[in-house]
């Protein structure tokens, strides 16, 4: 999977603020594509790599949101927090971002370990009445504080 250049023109549909956030993400070593999808599989916003279908990963995205929120209620383990499957090239990171929106992250293989705590730590990014609101900082933020 080829990253997907922050920035890049490649996004449709994307409000700045929006974009904003993706180039947030994107920024943090091992992030390779991040989109904004519906509960009903629709992408709102995306930046993933060329050879990634974005409108299909939001089809999968939605019905594994919908499965582990099932999954979660039988167990009685509440709500989801993020939903995170690893897989032999990388790993896809589902978070729930707003109400009927989720943050979908694809990493590659180095996006395990300190890149996944920090994305861990950045799951507090609310999407309120089509405006951002940045609590805590951005990752990217976080990462340039650390150095």
């Amino acid at each position: 999977m080829v990253p997907h250049e922050p920035g890049g023109d490649e996004f449709r549909n994307d409000s700045d603020a929006l974009r904003k956030v993706l180039d947030e993400y994107l920024a943090v070593p091992g992030v390779v594509g991040a989109a904004f999808v519906s509960d009903e599989g629709l992408v709102i916003s995306q930046a993933v790599p060329e050879d990634v279908d974005a409108d299909v990963i939001a089809v999968f995205a939605a019905d594994v949101a919908v499965a582990c929120q099932r999954l979660g209620e039988s167990a009685r383990a509440e709500s989801i927090k993020s939903v995170q499957i690893e897989f032999e090239r990388g790993q896809v990171w589902l978070v729930p971002f707003a109400s009927g929106v989720s943050l979908l992250l694809l990493l590659d293989q180095s996006g395990a370990g300190k890149t996944g705590e920090r994305l861990w730590e950045k799951r507090d990014l609310k999407l309120r009445g089509g405006s951002l609101e940045l609590q805590g900082g951005t990752p990217a933020a976080d990462q340039e504080a650390e150095n």
